[in-house]
């Protein structure tokens, strides 16, 4: 911004020599002052989205803290080709608890690589 402020006011000075008129300590203090404001305001802009993006990224990791899940197990029953209940015993289970106001997406669970066969179930 300084660079373009300084070629700026090299490209007026050198056109005021050339055209012989370098005009009044006014128009030099009210150029300067032009571009004092221009670059005030440029980083006023970057500075709000800055803060912006932080604020974004704030919300996201306070839902994220209210996001838990922890494994537990539970015992399931099924039905038998000729309708009668075969105990199947504790298979893993995933509770996740959401206790934010906003909805949890891509949750994920992959079993173990030891005990492939067995189900995983997610419970909300």
């Amino acid at each position: 911004m300084l660079i373009a402020g300084c070629g700026l006011l090299l490209a007026v000075s050198l056109t005021a020599r050339l055209s012989g008129e370098v005009g009044n300590l006014g128009e030099w203090v009210g150029g300067l002052g032009a571009m004092a404001a221009l670059g005030v305001s440029l980083y006023l802009i970057h500075d709000a989205q800055a803060l912006r993006r932080r604020d974004d990224e704030e919300r996201e990791r306070r839902q994220a803290r209210l996001v838990s899940c922890w494994a537990a197990t539970k015992d399931v029953t099924t039905t038998g080709a000729e309708g009668e209940p075969t105990s199947w015993g504790p298979a893993p289970l995933v509770r996740v608890r959401n206790m934010s106001d906003h909805p949890v997406y891509s949750v994920v669970v992959r079993p173990e690589p030891d005990q492939p066969d067995k189900p995983w179930m997610v419970s909300m």
